[in-house]
C-alpha cells in the first residue's frame, strides 16, 4: 500500500494503518542544506529541499508552499528576507489602498508562480504514490498580514461592514490560490487560518463571517477536484469545531493544546491531523514523543493522522523526527 491510498483511507475513516505526516515546509531546507530564502523563492530549491526530506524520513504527505505572507505580498505587502529564515511584512497597505487592490493572476503574482511550479514538480516526481497538498493562506490571515491583525480586528465593532467586504475580497484571493495549485497537479489542499483562532477572533465572530467564506473557499476546491480539503487552525479550537460541520473539509488539523478525544465528539465523522507538540521536535526527548505518538495511536474511533500540531519549527531536531518516525511504526 503506498502513501497516497494510506491517506484517502485515513480520511475515508476506513484505515488499515495510522498514517504519519508532520507537516513539512521550509524545515526541509534544513536538512537539505538549502537557505530558507532561496527555499521561499526558488522552484527548484524548494523541490530539492522537500524531496530531500521526504526521502530520508518518509512520511506519508508532502506539503507545498512557503510562509503565510505569499498572497500579501502578491497583493502589494512589502516584505523583509532573512537569509535563512522565513520572510515577513514589514510594509502594509492602508484602508485607502483597499479600493484600488485588484485579484492577483496566480501564474505572475509575486511569489505564487514559484509555488505553482514547484507543485507541477513535485506531482511529476512522486505521480500518485505519494499525496501533494498545496498550502493556502486563509482570508482572515491574508487580510491580517495586510492591514496589520489590530486594525482587521477593530473594524468587526468600528466598520462591520466593510471588514466583510475586506474577507470576501481576500477569501476570493485564498480560492484562486487554491485553484491554481490543483491545476498545476496537487491532489489537495491545506488552507492555514492561525487569524481564525479563537485566541484572535471571538467564536461568535468566526461563526458570522468567516463560516460561510470558508464553505465557499472549500467548495470551490472540492469542484476543482480536492480530494484533500484540510483546514489547519491553531490554538484551543474547541469553541469552534461544531461550526466546521457547515464546511465541506474532509480534514482538520488539531494543535497539541486541543483533546483528540474531545474533537472526535465535537466533530465526529471527520478525519483529524495532529496533534504531538511542535516543540517536541526541537527538545526532544525521544521518549516523551514515543509516549504522545503511542497514545494518540491508541485513541478509539480511527479518525487520526498521526502529525506534528502545527508546522515543524525551523530549528526542529532530525533525530526527533526519525524518533516520531520510528514510534509510529511500534
Amino acid at each position: 500500500m503506498n502513501s497516497y491510498t494510506r491517506i484517502m483511507q485515513a480520511i475515508e475513516l476506513k484505515p488499515e494503518t495510522i498514517p504519519a505526516a508532520p507537516q513539512v515546509l521550509a524545515w526541509a531546507a534544513r536538512i537539505a542544506r538549502v537557505p530558507v530564502r532561496r527555499y521561499v523563492t526558488e522552484a527548484e530549491a524548494m523541490v530539492e529541499s522537500l524531496l530531500t526530506s521526504y526521502w530520508r524520513f518518509q512520511y506519508d504527505l508532502l506539503l507545498v508552499g512557503a510562509d503565510n505572507s505569499v498572497e500579501a505580498e502578491a497583493l502589494g505587502a512589502t516584505l523583509e528576507y532573512p537569509e535563512d529564515d522565513y520572510p515577513y511584512v514589514i510594509g502594509r497597505l492602508g484602508f485607502n489602498d483597499l479600493a484600488s487592490l485588484h485579484l492577483p493572476e496566480p501564474t505572475k503574482a509575486g511569489r505564487i508562480p514559484v509555488i505553482l511550479k514547484a507543485c507541477a514538480l513535485l506531482r511529476q516526481q512522486v505521480k500518485n504514490q505519494v499525496p501533494v497538498v498545496g498550502k493556502v493562506t486563509g482570508p482572515m490571515t491574508i487580510a491580517g498580514q495586510l492591514l496589520g491583525l489590530e486594525q482587521l480586528l477593530y473594524l468587526i465593532i468600528d466598520a462591520p461592514a466593510k471588514f466583510q467586504e475586506i474577507l470576501a475580497f481576500t477569501a476570493r484571493v485564498s480560492t484562486l490560490q487554491g485553484q491554481a495549485l490543483l491545476a498545476a497537479g496537487a491532489h489537495g489542499l491545506v488552507l492555514i487560518e492561525p487569524a481564525g483562532s479563537p485566541v484572535v477572533l471571538p467564536a461568535a465572530a468566526f461563526h458570522s463571517y468567516l463560516v460561510p467564506l470558508l464553505d465557499s473557499i472549500f467548495s470551490a476546491y472540492a469542484a476543482a477536484g480536492a480530494c484533500i480539503r484540510w483546514l489547519q487552525i491553531t490554538g484551543p479550537v474547541g469553541k469552534i469545531l461544531p461550526y466546521l460541520q457547515e464546511i465541506p473539509v474532509n480534514l482538520v488539523g488539531l494543535d497539541y493544546v486541543v483533546s483528540p478525544l474531545e474533537a472526535m465528539q465535537l466533530l465526529p465523522g471527520i478525519c483529524f491531523i495532529g496533534n504531538v507538540k511542535p516543540y517536541l521536535f526541537v527538545s526532544g526527548p525521544e521518549e516523551k514523543i514515543r509516549e504522545e505518538v503511542q497514545a494518540l495511536t491508541q485513541l478509539p474511533g480511527q479518525q487520526l493522522i498521526l502529525s506534528s500540531g502545527c508546522e515543524l519549527p525551523l530549528d526542529a531536531r532530525p533525530e526527533y523526527v526519525t524518533a516520531f518516525m520510528a514510534a509510529k511504526r511500534q
